[in-house]
């Protein structure tokens, strides 16, 4: 119940009610979502219409209401418990020792972190200021400054010599001069500045691959400073990066299944078979209110790529909170890529 706070279980109510006629998941969802809602309305009856009817006074009913806000906390912290429970069965279950355990957070990989996520949102901003110069006819004589906008406030956090040489190579090119290939870079730096945004507690929910993420340049304007926050542990980012590899496998099988994408017949094998078990309204991965079987090309590869960076960089970030001391996410590429 105390997920209904959040936005994103309105948003998945709202894909659930159109979903509703085709999806059984969605039904579920519904009366959820309805029995929330009725839960809400007994309380503002017993709270605030139940005293103010039988005459009882303000202090009657912010006694009432404090009993239903120690409800909730209390709900709250029963929860939290319940799941550390879990985190401690699971690693004695594989056998990992206590040292494996959430430690406290390392100063030194948290400052790492915002250093990065000031650096990735700067370079979002740049790639949004490059799609829009790539795709608008601009004015003659218009003077474009994002490339110094950004540098100087680079310089000016003092993390410019923290970019890698890459980075700097980009940055320091005139406006306007991305290639297609830069540009479309701006998808990874989305997904990084998320999972950064959401593992420094910035921001207190992820956008679920079942709402289908789209590329969103504002959070580039809201990733500077520091948190206080204890960070996300590594049973989170685990969470997130086992969805992310699901869902990119699904968009595998979908391309295989559409001969959008050419594999070997291992390949071909195993994604028909995955597709075939997924397939039904009931049963296929959600894309706010499709399917995945239901997506054009252009979507399917879109949401694949997403999938993809998620589940790459959330498995970095686990082995970096990890580590106690920064890890460069590139080093960390070229250990795990793929051979």
């Amino acid at each position: 119940m105390l997920l209904g706070w959040r936005r994103s279980f309105w948003k998945s109510f709202w894909f659930a009610l159109l979903r509703v006629r085709v999806d059984k998941r969605a039904r579920t969802a519904v009366v959820s979502a309805a029995y929330f809602l009725t839960w809400i309305l007994i309380e503002v009856w017993l709270v605030f219409l139940v005293p103010a009817h039988e005459g009882h006074g303000v202090f009657q009913m912010m006694f009432n209401g404090f009993i239903a806000v120690t409800g909730l906390l209390a709900a709250r912290l029963i929860s939290r418990s319940n799941r550390k429970q879990g985190e401690l069965l699971n690693f004695s279950i594989t056998g990992q020792t206590p040292r494996q355990l959430p430690e406290p957070d390392s100063q030194r990989v948290r400052h790492y972190l915002e250093i990065r996520a000031a650096i990735i949102a700067s370079l979002l901003a740049r790639g949004a200021s490059e799609i829009y110069l790539a795709t608008h006819e601009i004015p003659i004589g218009a003077e474009i400054v994002t490339r110094q906008i950004q540098n100087s406030a680079l310089r000016g956090l003092g993390i410019w010599e923290e970019l890698c040489p890459a980075e700097k190579e980009l940055v320091i090119c005139r406006d306007g001069t991305w290639t297609e290939d830069q540009r479309t870079t701006v998808i990874n730096w989305c997904e990084q500045l998320r999972l950064l945004r959401w593992t420094l507690r910035m921001d207190n929910e992820l956008v679920p691959l079942a709402h289908q993420p789209n590329i969103d340049f504002s959070i580039a304007r809201m990733s500077q400073g520091k948190g206080s926050k204890p960070m996300r542990s590594t049973w989170d980012l685990r969470e997130e990066r086992e969805i992310s590899l699901a869902y990119f496998a699904r968009v595998v099988a979908e391309l295989n299944a559409r001969s959008l994408q050419l594999g070997d017949s291992s390949e071909l094998n195993w994604t028909r078979a995955f597709r075939e078990n997924l397939l039904g309204g009931s049963t296929d991965y959600l894309a706010r209110s499709q399917t995945v079987a239901d997506l054009d090309e252009g979507a399917l590869r879109t949401l694949g790529l997403v999938a993809k960076e998620r589940a790459n960089y959330a498995g970095y970030l686990v082995d970096q909170l990890s580590s106690p001391e920064p890890l460069r996410f590139l080093d960390w590429w070229h250990r795990n890529a793929p051979k």
